[in-house]
């Protein structure tokens, strides 16, 4: 079964997303 071509560009983007939302949480808790 084949990937659509920008299959991987979804699965990169989650990635990042998922990379700033612990960065985010990440300095929520350093802040305090």
């Amino acid at each position: 079964m084949e990937w659509p071509k920008n299959a991987w560009c979804y699965d990169f983007c989650g990635f990042l997303k998922l990379v700033l939302s612990v960065h985010d949480f990440l300095d929520c808790v350093l802040y305090y």
